[in-house]
């Protein structure tokens, strides 16, 4: 997979922006970028306004948000 995957994409979102994902789950985004330990190319990191999910914003012990 490229590296810089989803790179141009990434670059539209800004922190702090709202989203709706498409469970209808809505939220705020605190990280935009590589998370090298799950592969390549960009990801977003979303703290959900309800206690969905599994994610704590951490990834093998790195804490991304």
């Amino acid at each position: 997979m490229d590296p810089d995957y989803l790179k141009e994409l990434a670059e539209t979102i800004s922190i702090g922006s709202r989203c709706k994902l498409s469970s209808g789950a809505r939220g705020e985004i605190c990280f935009v970028g590589k998370v090298p330990d799950i592969g390549n190319g960009y990801y977003v990191g979303i703290r959900l306004d309800e206690p969905l999910g599994k994610s704590t914003g951490t990834v093998k012990g790195v804490k991304y948000f």
